[in-house]
């Protein structure tokens, strides 16, 4: 009898182990944050009967635990998208003191209490998924009958919230790069469609008009041979700034120069590519800045710089432009100011709320080097764009 006791035992703990396998397997099958915690608390079910059951996750920036998604009778548990700020609630000591808590009879612990729900909790079991030393979130099981819950559930609960947090971690990962990866996408496209824009009212519209001027003098060779001067001078201007234009394009997409010279001396080149028929003036400080940043960085403050000026150019009617590098305390601090009519910054920002335009794009490139891109602008006084960049030691 005893050896048939063991053995039993043995297939006992096999089963368990192979359920923790597949338990383990499901939970990781899936890379899409939401799909991942639904398997949690799914796969959880088959080990551990609940009435209800949450997952939250922790939120650096407020610190607080986030309700993300939820199973079983919903009248035991709080609405998705609610917070548990440290110490509120179950959820909230568990965040705090970063340990499992199992309460047999909730009736009968007065020095802690649930958070309110519509039904009241009876027992109580929960882990803190953790990843290392991080809080991930908090793993919680309800039921409506006390005493349900033992040590053997938060024995499992525990197997179960370590390879939780891990897929959770992923499932984030995943989700950081994949956003990432549309950011990148759709700075792509904004070029392609600023590039276009350009040649299409620049460069393009000049070399139309020049191919009707030529037109023109044909006609005029055979009827008024007289006026050919004054149209080739009007022609051979329309073809300066049709090659400035050209130019500066070509410098936009790829300077060369930033890559074997270095930010200033790029600088430098591009604004002297810049036209001045447009009746600006440019001005750049260095400072005597002559570090090399990375290749990342350098390209990502052109850009930013680029963006600022165009901006400037197009929309400011300013007569100066001028453009300023000067490190202070390990920052390298970039500022492109106008004296233009200046406009309304945030709802100029709000305009284009669902887009990467502009002002949202600048951004956008900063936050990709770790930066911080401030703008201030005064209707009648002018635009100024400052951009602080971390120096690495």
């Amino acid at each position: 009898m005893k050896g048939k006791t063991v053995e039993g035992e043995d297939e006992q703990q096999t089963r368990g182990l192979a359920l923790l396998k597949e338990i383990g397997q499901t939970i990781n099958a899936s890379l899409e944050l939401e799909e991942t915690l639904e398997a949690v608390l799914a796969t959880t079910r088959r080990l551990i009967d609940y009435t209800a059951a949450e997952i939250s996750l922790w939120e650096r920036d407020s610190q607080s635990l986030v309700v993300c998604c939820q199973a079983g009778d919903p009248r035991y548990t709080t609405e998705a998208g609610a917070a548990y700020h440290l110490d509120e609630g179950y959820s909230g000591w568990m965040a705090r003191h970063r340990e499992p808590l199992l309460i047999l009879d909730a009736a009968q612990r007065t020095d802690l209490r649930p958070k309110a729900v519509e039904r009241p909790i009876a027992s109580f079991v929960g882990v803190p998924l953790l990843a290392g030393d991080e809080l991930v979130g908090t793993l919680e099981l309800v039921s409506d009958q006390p005493e349900v819950f033992g040590q053997e559930d938060l024995d499992l609960l525990l197997i179960i919230a370590h390879q939780a947090a891990t897929a959770v971690e992923n499932a984030r990962l995943y989700r950081r790069l994949r956003e990432e990866r549309d950011r990148l996408v759709r700075a792509q496209e904004e070029v392609r469609h600023e590039l276009a824009r350009s040649l299409h009212d620049g460069t393009v519209q000049r070399l139309a008009s020049l191919a009707m001027g030529l037109e023109h003098i044909k006609r005029l060779w055979r009827e008024r041979p007289q006026d050919i001067p004054g149209e080739l001078d009007s022609l051979h201007k329309m073809a300066i700034k049709a090659a400035e234009e050209a130019r500066v394009l070509l410098f936009e997409l790829r300077p060369v120069i930033l890559e074997t010279q270095g930010l200033v001396p790029a600088l430098e080149a591009y604004l002297q590519q810049l036209p001045r028929y447009e009746g600006l003036e440019f001005y750049l400080d260095a400072h005597g800045f002559d570090r090399r940043l990375s290749s990342q960085v350098e390209r990502t403050i052109f850009s930013v710089v680029q963006e600022a000026v165009n901006n400037a150019r197009r929309h400011a009617r300013a007569q100066n432009i001028r453009l300023e590098l000067k490190e202070e305390e390990k920052t390298l601090v970039v500022t492109v100011e106008d004296d233009g009519r200046g406009f309304d910054v945030a709802a100029t920002e709000e305009a284009y709320a669902h887009g990467h335009f502009g002002l949202l794009n600048m951004r956008e490139r900063a936050r990709l080097i770790e930066s911080d891109l401030s703008v201030t602008s005064t209707l009648g006084r002018g635009t100024k764009v400052v951009l602080r960049i971390p120096m690495e030691e």
